[in-house]
């Protein structure tokens, strides 16, 4: 663990957990926000809360 604490990928650890995960914690913990207005319908999709977070993918979806 001496060793460890003073390699390379224990300071890269710290760089992606502190850098990167305040990016990535709305995915992580709440995907439902994503991914669930995808399967609304479309007047939902464009007056919901969630439906403005993901719009450019329900919009390409009913483009098909």
């Amino acid at each position: 663990m001496f060793f460890y604490i003073f390699s390379d990928l224990f300071y890269f650890d710290f760089f992606f957990f502190f850098f990167f995960f305040p990016f990535f914690f709305p995915f992580f913990f709440f995907p439902f926000l994503f991914v669930f207005p995808i399967f609304l319908p479309f007047n939902l999709r464009l007056t919901s809360v969630e439906g403005d977070l993901c719009v450019s993918i329900p919009s390409a979806n009913t483009a098909l």
